[in-house]
């Protein structure tokens, strides 16, 4: 989680609530020039990960283990990271939690500017069809992610941090290879799938 305050100043959390800021001097420079001028404040959920900028390609996450942890020197970075957006959870002063995730989304690309290997909107597609489901799940492998998250895109779509429930689902590979029980019941409304490492 990115939280941009009014001040303009810049925390960054992990979703145990582990203050990052220091660790990512460079998120903290990115967000900052990659968010619309208009924007006073947000908090954004995303994925930060280790980026290789000269093949475009996620690294693995042992990689990103590997940066140090606190009071990190922005010209010394060895590892690189992007910043992979896929939800806006407050936005000017007002909390979108209680939107659907549709309109969340609406908010979030029309508050940021991608730049290859430094921030980039998650890719999603919305669909209901297994097979296509499949395809994308193959894709984000290929591409070094190590699942997909299911989100409802416009029934029962707000956001729930923290919690676990049936309209935000994990897919990885070895579940399908384990057995998926149910997996079809899930699939009765157009979902968001979107692909994060």
């Amino acid at each position: 989680m990115i939280h941009y305050m009014e001040n303009g100043s810049v925390e960054i959390y992990s979703r145990n609530a582990e203050r990052n800021t220091e660790k990512f001097p460079d998120v903290v420079a990115a967000v900052s020039r990659l968010k619309k001028p208009s924007l006073s404040s947000f908090v954004l959920d995303c994925e930060i990960v280790a980026y290789d900028r000269e093949k475009q390609r996620i690294l693995p996450f042992q990689v990103l283990s590997t940066r140090k942890n606190k009071y990190v020197d922005i010209n010394e970075i060895k590892v690189n990271v992007c910043i992979f957006a896929f939800d806006l959870l407050y936005l000017d002063g007002q909390p979108l939690l209680q939107e659907l995730l549709k309109i969340r989304r609406e908010h979030l690309y029309a508050s940021f500017e991608e730049e290859t290997g430094f921030f980039k909107f998650a890719t999603a597609i919305t669909t209901n069809d297994i097979e296509e489901i499949l395809k994308f799940l193959d894709t984000a492998v290929d591409e070094s992610c190590e699942e997909l998250i299911i989100k409802t895109l416009d029934k029962d779509a707000t956001s729930e941090p923290s919690k676990k429930s049936l309209i935000w689902l994990k897919l990885k590979k070895d579940y399908l290879e384990k057995g998926f029980a149910g997996f079809g019941t899930y699939c009765c409304f157009p979902w968001s799938w979107e692909t994060y490492w």
